[in-house]
């Protein structure tokens, strides 16, 4: 007489599923497995699909976001992961014309400032890739309002008009910081909790 247990039907379509991301995630690996924190992400994904705790914040679209994402994809995404929820603020500055009818100019990219004041500079487009594939959001014209997050865009201030040698004052108008927040959305959290 067979002693083991029967498993449901929905345990074993459970398991099939399990298996199914496990097989995918091998064969999405292969195409983006050139950079060692990709190889990281993608091993902790194969473990977070076997990980009863983990597996159902497991979406299908984990090892296809994975295989876009490049080596800087990756470092800011870690970045990220590394802040007080998951998020960041940013800014770049613009020029506000006198004439309110020629509306404004943007004269720079974003930077942006870690908690423990890091820069992160040039990258437009990691925000771009990050974007497009739902794991975070880029909000312009929106602040963080706790005091050290003022200080901070205050710093951002500060650098963009360093480095780019803009006087706030122009004939034009006048030279102004967009403040924005890099926000992590809930996919993305879900993401970054299972690749890192």
């Amino acid at each position: 007489m067979n002693t083991k247990p029967f498993l449901t039907i929905d345990k074993q379509i459970e398991l099939l599923k399990q298996r199914g991301l496990l097989f995918q995630n091998k064969e999405e690996a292969q195409y983006s497995i050139s950079e060692d924190d990709l190889r990281t992400m993608f091993a902790n994904l194969i473990a977070s699909s076997a990980d009863n705790r983990k597996n159902n914040l497991i979406s299908p679209r984990f090892p296809t976001i994975l295989s876009q994402l490049s080596g800087e994809d990756a470092r800011l995404l870690q970045t990220i992961h590394n802040q007080p929820s998951f998020q960041l603020p940013l800014g770049f500055l613009e020029l506000q014309f006198n004439d309110v009818n020629k509306g404004s100019r943007r004269l720079s990219t974003y930077l942006s400032l870690t908690s423990d004041n890091h820069i992160l500079s040039s990258i437009d487009a990691n925000l771009d890739t990050l974007s497009s594939l739902g794991i975070i959001k880029v909000l312009d014209n929106t602040w963080l309002t706790a005091s050290h997050y003022l200080k901070q865009y205050d710093l951002i201030e500060d650098l963009l008009l360093n480095t780019q040698k803009i006087s706030k004052i122009n004939m034009d108008g006048t030279v102004e910081l967009n403040k924005g927040i890099l926000r992590t959305t809930d996919f993305g959290i879900n993401f970054l909790n299972c690749v890192l």
